[in-house]
């Protein structure tokens, strides 16, 4: 009928009232995958932003490189392993480990809650691990990313053959590593 709205005028007026006037800036995601390579570090020797290895008693932290779409240096510094949280930890040796990894790369920081398993049976010895990065807080050009990366490999004293595949996305359309 003459004066009423018609259907497409009342879903744009719907969406506006879910979207909000002003739509927030688009995110920039960028696919990211390369190589790492690391080194144990034992509790209480230097990593390679001149802080202590401060890790839970009977662990150590790593200290190493990305290689490919992100390039810098990173310290992870485990916060917790469980190995209660497998019941076949006995048959299997996999442990569930929790900790951060603070990325330094010529556009600035990322810091990363890592989770994931390892094989901490053999860790010193060619033990597997993988695990999942989550973006928390970035640095520089990094401020405000987000994203999330998975990471596997062999670790025996440090990563020696291990890669990473992600996404790292910046608010307001940039497009920094």
């Amino acid at each position: 009928p003459p004066g009423c709205p018609t259907v497409s005028t009342m879903i744009g007026l719907s969406l506006l009232t879910l979207v909000g006037a002003a739509p927030a800036l688009p995110e920039s995601c960028k696919p990211v995958y390369g190589r790492i390579v690391s080194q144990a570090v034992p509790i209480g020797q230097l990593l390679s932003d001149g802080s202590l290895c401060a890790a839970p008693a009977g662990l150590f932290c790593t200290s190493g490189k990305f290689t490919g779409g992100l390039t810098g240096t990173f310290d992870f510094t485990p916060t917790t392993v469980d190995t209660s949280g497998n019941p076949d930890f006995p048959l299997t040796g996999i442990a569930f480990f929790t900790g951060e990894l603070i990325l330094q790369t010529n556009d600035g920081g990322l810091v990363f809650k890592d989770a994931g398993a390892l094989d901490v049976a053999i860790a010193g010895d060619g033990g597997s691990f993988a695990s999942v990065l989550t973006v928390i807080e970035g640095t520089g050009a990094l401020t405000g990313a987000t994203g999330r990366i998975r990471d596997e490999g062999i670790f025996t004293n440090g990563c020696v053959d291990c890669r990473y595949r992600g996404e790292v996305c910046l608010p307001g359309g940039g497009d920094n590593d």
